[in-house]
């Protein structure tokens, strides 16, 4: 009866270290440049969760708001969607201007440049620039 008691509770140990690992996916918004980078590579990948929690609130409702686009559109528009969020993300270079922290992320497929503002809060990089459709 105690093996039984004992391997129970090490089985429902077992399941809540699992649950609670995978509850929370870490990124590193240390600076900037990394920000921008896992915000983009979450964009292309179509992680939209991820994407949101490299951004400030209303840049995350825009997020949630192509997520939506995304779900609602015929396979044409998709297709659209997709080419508009095409980056490969080679380089990303951040620079001050007028105050703001703004890093350009090279390249899209037909070799633009996005440009993404952020803001640091509680020690992490946030992109601020909410996106339209």
């Amino acid at each position: 009866m105690k093996i039984i008691s004992l391997v129970s509770s090490v089985c429902l140990l077992l399941l809540l270290m699992v649950a609670c690992a995978s509850e929370g996916e870490t990124i590193d918004q240390s600076t900037a440049a990394i920000s921008a980078k896992g915000f983009m590579q979450a964009l292309q990948e179509k992680k939209f969760d991820t994407a949101r929690k490299y951004c400030t609130e209303p840049a995350a409702k825009s997020i949630f708001d192509l997520e939506t686009t995304y779900k609602m559109s015929n396979p044409e528009e998709v297709a659209e969607l997709n080419s508009k969020y095409d980056f490969r993300v080679a380089k990303v270079d951040c620079s001050e201007q007028a105050g703001n922290t703004i890093c350009k992320v090279c390249c899209h497929a037909e070799g633009a440049e996005a440009e993404l503002q952020l803001v640091q809060q509680d020690q992490k990089w946030l992109v601020s620039t909410e996106l339209g459709m």
